[in-house]
């Protein structure tokens, strides 16, 4: 597809409903081509914000960039920006073929033919050719996120933006699709400002993830980035389960890492653990902790413990362990190390 992307900035963009401040001095610069996702919890203001940009919505404050230019009081009708909807709002009444032609016909730029090749050509990229056809009805979920797809990209938009599209598929499918859908983003290399409260999601897609929180922005950065260096607690928690827990706590240990000598607590994700088994050796290079089996979840290749720790708080960690022949039971003594190199405070 000949689309030409386009960079986005949000230039401290602030926003309100009523007397309620929705987005606050909101600033983040998406790169030409690059996927980027906002992620947070539900009204945190990440729909609000792909509003503003589609231009339905005007911030009190701040402007909207593409490519440099200010498009804040442009029309949504003129910003060149294709969305795919939560519902994807396919017509039922039109076959496929219809749905994709639809805002073609509308813009009457092209003639019939230039048309149908765009339709054709997307439908292949798409691998929707052969439901052309069809009625929204007759598509499963993930065919029906696809046509959503194609009809955003056949009119060769700079910015593409996706507000939880994957959100009504089921797990599996939701997986298969989330591949796809960036398989074909990489391959037509369309600017992406992607919407969800979903962490596997915002981690297996993105470029850049932009945390929010109540409005705000909390941290912008790579998933591995937000992953293993979270700015802050909310951040760490925002993308996967986190203990949060105090050096006190820990058993006795050397800290060789300078960040970490003023740090109150380290941030330890249940993944992160292992289980010290009897007879074996604790090494300089992990940190231990120790407790008391409260429950287990079986979560197939991993099970998951909540334990208690041997400490005057008795604070409780959840711990995923691989799973082994027979889970510990509850009231087992248990010894968890973390390697060092994890650690963050």
């Amino acid at each position: 597809m000949n689309s030409s992307s386009a960079s986005l900035t949000f230039k401290n963009v602030s926003f309100s409903f009523g007397n309620t401040r929705t987005i606050d001095d909101f600033f983040l610069e998406v790169k030409s081509g690059s996927f980027t996702t906002l992620l947070g919890p539900s009204g945190c203001g990440k729909t609000t914000l792909l509003k503003i940009v589609s231009g339905f919505l005007t911030p009190d404050s701040g402007s909207i960039l593409i490519d440099g230019a200010d498009c804040t009081f442009v029309p949504p009708e003129k910003r060149q920006i294709g969305m795919v909807f939560q519902d994807y709002a396919l017509f039922p009444h039109m076959t496929v073929q219809k749905n994709l032609l639809y805002g073609l016909e509308i813009k009457n730029k092209n003639s019939k033919e230039e048309n149908f090749a765009k339709i054709h050509k997307t439908a292949r990229i798409l691998g929707i050719a052969n439901l052309l056809e069809r009625f929204p009805h007759e598509l499963s979920g993930g065919q029906q996120q696809r046509v959503a797809l194609g009809r955003a990209l056949v009119l060769e938009p700079k910015i593409l933006l996706m507000d939880e599209p994957l959100s009504s598929l089921d797990a599996k499918l939701r997986t298969q699709v989330r591949e796809e859908l960036k398989d074909v983003q990489s391959q037509i290399g369309i600017t992406t400002l992607y919407v969800t409260h979903d962490q596997e999601e915002a981690l297996s897609l993105s470029d850049t993830i932009a945390v929010l929180k109540a409005g705000k922005l909390q941290q912008v950065g790579t998933p591995r980035q937000i992953y293993f260096e979270p700015a802050n607690d909310f951040v760490a928690d925002a993308v996967g389960r986190a203990n949060f827990i105090k050096l006190t706590d820990l058993n006795e240990f050397e800290i060789d890492n300078p960040s970490l000598k003023e740090a109150k607590t380290l941030t330890v994700r249940p993944e992160w653990f292992l289980k010290i088994n009897a007879g074996e050796k604790e090494t300089k290079n992990c940190l231990t902790v120790s407790g008391t089996v409260v429950s287990t979840a079986f979560l197939g290749q991993t099970t998951r413990y909540r334990i208690r720790l041997d400490n005057k708080t008795s604070q409780i960690l959840t711990a995923d362990l691989p799973t082994e022949d027979e889970d510990l039971p509850s009231g087992q003594k248990i010894t968890l190390k973390i390697e060092k190199y994890l650690l963050k405070k």
